[in-house]
């Protein structure tokens, strides 16, 4: 395990033996669950000091017993570390594991337009529902029991238990709220102030106090081919021993493999262009630097203003309001699509997109040109229809918009469904998506000229 401390220094005698202990219970981890080696060994250990006055830090000072990640760094404190495992060793595995499978599940990048405090709550049982699913001994809490019958009322009245399903929960019935947010000291195992800045708005997203936004990204794809990594050593160790742990693998194998596929398939709606930006590979400071000495203050070369990129410009959403797909499925639907454009820095500064509402006939169309109505949209999004599916009025519907000059260049269309409906006779002359609700139904084909992929339901 890599390690430093909170300054970045030499680990002190106290941190040296803390990360004893923590290599130790990674390979605890490991010998009973060794498809997890690559996701236990992912993060190295920070060490907070009692000195450092760091905001970050701040729970540490409040509860030296804590431990937190985000997603890039696992936080503690050196004598929380040794003074957990002389009094209870058994749990320090627990907690590990409970912080690895957040972010397996990608419970600390979640917080885009999320309430906070539900979405802790939500993701700790969903963790926690998972480590007791998996039977281990070793891994067993005296609360596991109490644990057991609230996830099992939920489970009841969910179908199965998710963070996304728990949150829904929560949202939906602020009295429920108020006595389920009772229970957080139960499920809680490690501290959640690390997975966001808590000062951000929605408009700026996902930004971890660690990292900046595009260092944020790469550690996404990392734990998303983590879990794709973890989901193979799965499948193989498991399928040799004859036995495997069915809420993990599940999870795993499903939710981490549906984000990758529904993230790639979004880009392919990206066009080829020119953003204004400094081009940092371009870009030749010597030049630049010398005739700042040479001229005083006046420069050989100014730095490049272009650099080429992938962006969204001109886009059509088509939203089935039929059936199923009905309030915070839709709106589901959006903010995943909304949040995994926004966060790969797709958009362009204006965009021309209209998010067309549809049963067998047109309901609404409203084009949105920036990133904040596109907020503003999903969080106001009322449904209007409830008829039949037929996927053709969408499709005259666009074809009388490009005759009358409303795209520049459109990328494509993206047709949101939970079902079946009647296609077009012929080929248009964009992409076109259908993204079917995975709703338990077999999902229909789709004409040659489309694609199709499956959004899923618990998202």
């Amino acid at each position: 395990m890599e390690n430093e401390n909170a300054s970045g220094k030499n680990l002190s005698p106290k941190e040296n033996l803390a990360l004893q202990i923590l290599e130790f219970t990674q390979e605890q981890i490991i010998m009973r669950m060794p498809y997890m080696s690559r996701a236990v060994l992912k993060m190295p250990a920070v060490f907070t000091a009692e000195k450092d006055e760091t905001k970050k830090y701040q729970s540490m000072y409040a509860d030296p017993d804590t431990m937190g990640t985000d997603g890039m760094s696992v936080y503690c404190n050196a004598e929380g570390i040794i003074r957990w495992f002389e009094n209870a060793p058994r749990m320090l595995p627990r907690r590990y594991l409970h912080m690895v499978l957040h972010c397996l599940f990608s419970h600390p990048f979640q917080y885009t337009s999320l309430k906070e405090d539900y979405w802790d709550l939500a993701a700790d049982m969903a963790v926690e529902h998972v480590i007791m699913n998996l039977g281990m001994k070793e891994l067993a809490s005296d609360s596991d029991p109490e644990k057991k019958k609230v996830l099992r009322e939920i489970e009841i009245e969910t179908g199965k238990i998710t963070a996304e399903k728990i949150y829904h929960l929560l949202i939906s019935d602020e009295d429920r709220a108020y006595d389920m947010l009772k229970l957080k000291g139960l499920f809680v195992a490690d501290t959640h102030d690390f997975w966001i800045d808590r000062e951000l708005t929605v408009s700026d997203m996902i930004v971890s106090r660690q990292c900046s936004l595009m260092e944020l990204e790469d550690k996404i794809e990392e734990w998303i081919r983590a879990g794709e990594n973890t989901r193979i050593d799965m499948e193989t160790q498991t399928g040799r021993e004859g036995k495997a742990p069915g809420a993990l693998v599940k999870k795993v194998s499903r939710i981490r493999r549906d984000d990758n596929d529904y993230t790639e398939f979004l880009r392919q709606f990206t066009v080829d262009c020119e953003e204004v930006h400094i081009n940092q590979d371009e870009f030749d400071y010597i030049f630049y630097t010398y005739g700042i000495d040479l001229y005083d203050d006046m420069p050989l070369i100014e730095p490049l203003e272009y650099r080429d990129a992938k962006k969204i410009r001109d886009l059509v959403i088509a939203i089935d309001t039929s059936g199923s797909c009905q309030g915070r499925t839709i709106r589901d639907f959006l903010n995943k699509t909304y949040s995994i454009l926004k966060n790969t820095q797709s958009f362009m500064n204006r965009v021309n997109v209209h998010i067309i509402q549809s049963d067998c006939e047109i309901q609404r169309d409203i084009k949105i040109t920036s990133e904040r109505e596109f907020e503003k949209y999903i969080q106001d999004v009322e449904v209007a229809g409830s008829g039949g599916t037929d996927f053709r009025p969408v499709f005259s519907y666009v074809d009388d918009m490009i005759e009358a000059g409303e795209f520049l260049q459109l990328q494509g269309l993206i047709y949101f469904t939970d079902g079946i409906g009647k296609f077009p006779a012929m080929e248009p002359d964009y992409r076109t998506a259908f993204v079917f609700l995975d709703s338990g139904q077999k999902i229909p084909d789709v004409p040659e000229w489309a694609v199709k992929t499956v959004f899923p339901a618990e998202n």
